[in-house]
């Protein structure tokens, strides 16, 4: 199935576009993110995430839109980690940069198709230090050492938290995820 999606063609000189590798309920697909002011996924004009189940076939859709993609590597967002984490989320171990990168996944599904995102944007409302305590425990380089916090004490609660935004944010992914070809 081929699906047309018609950006402006502002939003497409506008964009830098990436392929991305999502593996979910046991399956590889690809999508199409991008970046600007706002960063989102490509979507379909009823809001569902484009998902292809090639590379190959995600580039073929992506010409006959005319939208270059980065020749970047694609990042691969293991979504089945992160949905076995959620469902029995530890602290002992808790794998920081996997969970940011699907937070900050779902984050940008959920600003692509605002209609289905509810759930979502209440799991994540008002954790901004939650959030923050996540991106410390990736050990970024760029901040100093004493602010890294990879080695912090998360609460019950903290984890319970964190969980519910993982969930919410597979749960809005699953569902507006439409196989493109």
């Amino acid at each position: 199935m081929v699906v047309e999606v018609r950006p402006t063609r502002g939003d497409i000189l506008a964009r830098t576009h990436y392929k991305l590798l999502c593996r979910v309920s046991g399956a590889d697909v690809f999508l199409v993110w991008y970046t600007n002011d706002r960063d989102g996924v490509v979507v379909t004009p009823d809001e569902r995430v484009l998902c292809f189940g090639s590379e190959g076939a995600l580039v073929e859709h992506a010409q006959k839109l005319h939208v270059t993609l980065s020749e970047h590597r694609p990042v691969v967002h293991d979504l089945d980690a992160v949905d076995a984490w959620a469902q029995a989320p530890t602290a002992d171990p808790l794998d920081c940069r996997k969970l940011l990168l699907a937070w900050n996944f779902f984050g940008d599904v959920a600003r692509s198709t605002p209609s289905h995102a509810k759930a979502f944007e209440q799991a994540e409302a008002h954790l901004d230090a939650l959030y923050d305590k996540l991106f410390l425990g990736t050990k970024p380089t760029s901040l100093p050492a004493e602010s890294n916090a990879s080695s912090a004490v998360w609460s019950g609660a903290e984890i319970e938290r964190l969980s519910e935004v993982m969930r919410r944010g597979l749960e809005l992914f699953r569902t507006t995820m439409i196989h493109a070809g």
